[in-house]
């Protein structure tokens, strides 16, 4: 006879965890995301525990929340803050020091054109966010707040059209969508870009002649194993 099982003897009742995304949270590539600031939402949080962060890309000028930065410690998670690291700057590694600028009347990084920083400091704050996306030694990352222009600019050097880059960037954007920023995706030359040694480039970034090349190697290696005969 079975024994019937008590309240002391049953197993705890198994506790389910809700996930939830942070706002505006999209999958960009194998190991990319994008999210608007998650705040102060914990449940955020318990949803970007489960991506294993390596890095998150901070793209606004206004400094990480206490909530943000205690999640990027208790999750050893490297925070790379662009927006404030070339508008505002200290001595780094290098001991090279960015010019100053003043501060912009508005807190959003790409809404104007006459109210950011000069063409250059974008244009380096976005060279540099991508040199960071396109190693894998950085992965997984995750791109927090301001990263319309980013993620444009990502699809170009993807080789996606610009109508399509467009789609995408005015799907998220919605409202806040400038044509000062479409202007500076269209207008944007991948090749400042440098690119990481070849065995940590991404394989979603391998040009197509590269994925026929892999392919010939397969199928020629293929062949000749089943060309020798057997002994």
């Amino acid at each position: 006879m079975t024994a019937r099982a008590t309240p002391e003897t049953a197993p705890p009742a198994l506790q389910i965890v809700p996930l939830n995304p942070p706002p505006v949270f999209s999958h960009v590539c194998p190991h990319i995301f994008r999210s608007a600031d998650p705040g102060v939402l914990p449940d955020a949080f318990v949803f970007l525990e489960t991506l294993h962060l390596r890095s998150i890309v901070l793209l606004s000028i206004e400094y990480p929340s206490k909530a943000m930065k205690a999640f990027a410690a208790k999750n050893h998670v490297q925070m790379h803050h662009f927006g404030i690291e070339r508008r505002w700057p200290t001595p780094n590694l290098t001991g090279t020091v960015y010019a100053q600028q003043p501060m912009p009347k508005t807190s959003n990084l790409f809404l104007s054109v006459h109210e950011m920083n000069s063409f250059s400091v974008l244009e380096s704050i976005v060279k540099d966010a991508l040199q960071l996306l396109l190693d894998v030694r950085n992965h997984p990352v995750a791109g927090i707040f301001e990263t319309g222009t980013l993620i444009g600019c990502l699809r170009k050097m993807q080789g996606w059209n610009f109508a399509s880059i467009l789609l995408e960037y005015r799907g998220f954007a919605g409202p806040l969508s400038r044509g000062a920023n479409e202007r500076f995706i269209e207008t944007f030359d991948t090749d400042l870009v440098t690119l990481p040694p070849t065995e940590f480039i991404p394989d979603w970034l391998l040009p197509p002649q590269q994925f026929f090349v892999d392919d010939v190697e397969r199928s020629d290696a293929s062949s000749t194993t089943d060309s020798v005969p057997s002994v």
